[in-house]
């Protein structure tokens, strides 16, 4: 299976003090870009609740029916959601993650410096090309080599759902509607929708009133995000997967320019083999906090 498994498919108030924030210069590493920017956004460790309630596959449902015609409708049953799971509590370490996806031109400067391979869609492509639009066409090696270049690792998939939502019960990174001017977002089946100022791809942090609790933008839409979280056994029997072997695969996080509204949802996940490449699929990287001197 060579294709992406899919289930389905104003600006939040920094919580300076009460979420720990440190500046990149503070963070130290060999080959590490955060010495040179201040978009690293740390969270604090601590528990959040994980997957939808009863009541937001409710309002999935009613969002994905009303997105789609009648002809599709039973496609918007719960069955679409099981996935997610249910609602749980999940302690998370305290760690930081890039506030807006990685840019073509960083991820320029990791092949230049030979620890990268060159995206496999043309940076010309008009979709996504531009250095400050978000690199695409990368596999979850591709992903994580760049992450170790940069002084990280890739999030896992409860690190990037507790900088989607913080330890609140949001829908989408803004809140608990859907907004469609908060996100750059496609339409159904597969399709960019130019109603969000952009027919494909967005330059990053182009959306800020679409941040979430933490400040970390680009959450729903734009790219989807590789994480380092590999489905279970389970979500392929949810699925209908027929390869029962998880290991080729990972997690993607955020829907995408391509994606339908119901793909925006901090909840919402997608299975890819982390061999392919996506014009629709990029990465933000998370760190670990620096060791005590």
């Amino acid at each position: 299976m060579t294709r992406v498994a899919l289930t389905i498919p104003l600006l939040a108030s920094l919580l300076g003090g009460l979420h720990l924030q440190l500046r990149a210069s503070a963070i130290e590493g060999p080959h590490d870009l955060r010495l040179e920017r201040d978009d690293v956004v740390w969270i604090e460790e601590g528990e959040f609740t994980m997957g939808p309630s009863r009541g937001d596959v409710l309002f999935a449902i009613l969002l994905c029916q009303d997105e789609h015609d009648l002809a599709v409708a039973e496609g918007c049953a719960d069955a679409r959601f099981d996935h997610e799971g249910r609602p749980r509590r999940v302690h998370v370490a305290t760690f930081g993650i890039d506030r807006t996806e990685v840019t073509h031109a960083a991820y320029r400067r990791c092949v230049a410096a030979g620890r990268c391979a060159p995206p496999r869609i043309d940076e010309g492509d008009a979709r996504v090309g531009g250095d400050t639009m978000p690199v695409a066409g990368i596999t979850a090696g591709d992903a994580e080599a760049y992450c170790a270049f940069a002084g990280g690792r890739l999030p896992t998939e409860d690190e990037w759902e507790k900088a989607a939502r913080g330890d609140t019960n949001r829908r989408f990174p803004w809140g608990r509607f859907y907004h469609a001017r908060l996100a750059n977002h496609g339409r159904p089946p597969l399709r960019p929708d130019v109603g969000d100022g952009f027919r494909w791809a967005a330059p990053v942090g182009s959306f800020p009133d679409g941040a979430s609790p933490y400040g970390v933008l680009d959450m729903a839409g734009n790219v989807y995000e590789w994480t380092s979280s590999r489905p279970s056994e389970e979500d392929f029997d949810v699925l209908g997967v027929q390869d029962q072997d998880p290991t080729p695969y990972r997690i993607l996080r955020g829907g995408s320019w391509s994606h339908p509204a119901v793909s925006m949802r901090v909840t919402h996940r997608a299975l890819l083999l982390a061999s392919d490449a996506r014009v629709d699929v990029g990465v933000r990287c998370a760190y670990d906090p620096p060791r005590a001197r």
